[in-house]
């Protein structure tokens, strides 16, 4: 179907293009720096984007691209529910977390803002985080998502420009740290506070009519750079299948899932099918099918659609086919706390068979193996955590040292050396002393491993590796869960390892390497022994922490 061009003046377009994107990075940036959260402050675990007044997204900034492309379906579903009773009126901004109609967990919380311009609504602008905590069972207790803290499909939190005192202590007192996520929140609204007077200086600046104008074009124009990408590359089916284990909760047993891809290009469209996938769970390992869709277009950003504006645009050439009651489409109810480890071992079985088409049209320098495709634990192990710290206060999340992730290798190099998430294009790693500010540990190191993954000419980048102390707690826990991505092989990169150290057990392996002779220090393994590589398949080899 042939759509209508949209003209107007390119260098105006453009100086718009260039200056909604600068309005964006610095809604994100507002953000980051009214947070405390190590997630979103250092992690990057955020977004600012801005869409048309239909709740089209029109473009995004470099934040998490899992966010990006969720927060429409949250904006049209606001409007079904909402438009009507309580409305949408100029200065409202709504609170929104419900991954069964955008998100990938209850732990993705987004505020959405609609913006008004002589009294009609012109736009929304949207601020994501993943944020420390909702109140639930810690990660792998939830079997149902009544289990995993709040819930909410739209509150309005800002009415009319009056910050909501009574909806901010309600959200906030049901959590473990209520200022820790009081700040998430209020940081959500300082961005899109932001954007919204930003976007409206444009409207001043380049009038009503251009800016809807442009914003139909960029969205035209994802769309039209997706499809002519789709036609540079050979028609065909790729397979792929790739396995994470999850926790039988009756057996105490890992059990193996499958997640099975049928990619089919034709022309200038782009098919998934993912029949053969393993059904839901009982464990909170299961995506809901917003968050599947928010991977699949993470995974095409990544890899085919790079240099595509990010919008809506970019995902009208893709059709996509996911069985009900599978792992990648589970059955409400069912408890999808671990959705982002599902969708990393997603990311990386659409990676593989898109890795597969750019390889067949002789494009070897644009083919980049994904970062987790090969990892025994998906995400790192151990790093979500529970308890209190030294002062007594509650540890409602976990560290993102995991960001230190060593990227993928291509067919003719080496994959970069903690390149960051591939998922987050502004990502970080979190700072070490602060760390040690918020968390009950103390750091002995923080390193590259000793060498990459992935079995092949060119190895996966090195991820890193940290040692750690708890310090100051008597009721801290771990979210350690011996399974996660089952290992694959190929050019893939590694995540970091872990390895965390209880006072008692720290000074026993003191004691017990003092008695020993001075050259059995030489081997700095001698610590680190849950950090070796297993030589034929490239994961990595961790042991339990007690």
């Amino acid at each position: 179907m042939k759509r209508r061009l949209i003209k107007i003046d390119p260098i105006r377009y453009e100086m718009f293009l260039h200056r909604l994107w600068a309005i964006g990075e610095e809604g994100r940036m507002t953000l980051q720096r009214v947070t405390a959260s190590p997630i979103v402050s250092q992690g990057g675990e955020c977004m600012s984007s801005f869409y048309d007044s239909k709740g089209t997204m029109v473009l995004a900034c470099s934040g998490h691209l899992r966010f990006a492309a969720a927060t429409s379906d949250a904006i049209n579903n606001l409007k079904q529910r909402f438009e009507k009773s309580p409305g949408f009126f100029d200065g409202d901004q709504f609170f929104f977390n419900d991954p069964y109609v955008a998100g990938s967990h209850t732990y993705d919380m987004m505020i959405v803002k609609p913006i008004f311009y002589q009294g009609e609504l012109i736009a929304w602008t949207a601020t994501s985080t993943h944020t420390a905590d909702t109140g639930g069972l810690l990660r792998g207790g939830a079997y149902e998502i009544f289990h995993e803290g709040i819930c909410v499909p739209g509150l309005k939190i800002v009415e009319k420009d009056e910050f909501r005192e009574d909806v901010f202590r309600t959200l906030t007192g049901m959590c473990r740290d209520p200022q820790y996520v009081g700040l998430d929140v209020k940081a959500m609204i300082a961005g899109n506070n932001i954007c919204a007077k930003r976007y409206l200086g444009l409207v001043e600046k380049f009038g009503l009519k251009f800016v809807q104008m442009a914003g139909e074009k960029m969205i035209e124009d994802s769309e039209a750079k997706s499809r002519a990408k789709l036609r540079s590359m050979p028609d065909g089916t790729w397979v792929t299948r790739q396995y994470v284990t999850t926790l039988d909760r009756k057996t105490r047993k890992s059990v193996a899932q499958q997640l099975y891809c049928t990619m089919t290009k034709k022309r200038d469209e782009l098919h998934f099918d993912f029949t053969g996938t393993s059904p839901q769970t009982d464990t909170d390992h299961n995506s809901t099918l917003p968050s599947t869709i928010a991977h699949l277009a993470l995974a095409l950003t990544n890899t085919l659609f790079w240099d595509v504006p990010w919008s809506d645009g970019k995902m009208r050439p893709v059709k996509i086919h996911v069985p009900e009651g599978s792992i990648l489409n589970c059955k409400y109810p069912a408890a999808c706390g671990a959705g982002p480890r599902i969708g990393n071992v997603l990311v990386s079985t659409v990676c593989e068979a898109v890795a597969k088409m750019i390889y067949a049209s002789g494009r070897y320098d644009d083919v980049n193996a994904s970062t987790t495709g090969n990892l025994e634990f998906v995400g790192g192990p151990g790093y979500f955590y529970g308890g209190h710290t030294r002062e007594g206060i509650a540890v409602a999340q976990g560290l993102y040292d995991i960001h230190g992730a060593g990227m993928g290798a291509a067919p003719h190099r080496d994959g970069v050396n903690t390149g960051g998430h591939m998922n987050i294009p502004s990502a970080g790693i979190t700072d070490v002393e602060r760390i040690e500010m918020q968390y009950p540990f103390l750091y002995f190191t923080r390193s590259h491993n000793c060498d990459g993954s992935g079995f092949g000419q060119y190895r996966g980048g090195m991820g890193s590796y940290r040692i750690y102390l708890i310090y100051g707690s008597k009721d801290c826990s771990v979210d350690y869960k011996p399974y996660g991505g089952v290992a694959q092989g190929g050019f893939d990169g590694q995540l970091s390892n872990l390895s965390y150290l209880r006072l008692e057990r720290l000074q026993r392996r003191l004691q017990t390497l003092r008695r020993r002779r001075p050259r059995r220090l030489r081997s700095r393994r001698r610590l680190s022994h849950r950090h070796r590589r297993h030589p034929r398949d490239g994961s990595s080899g961790l042991g339990s922490a007690r």
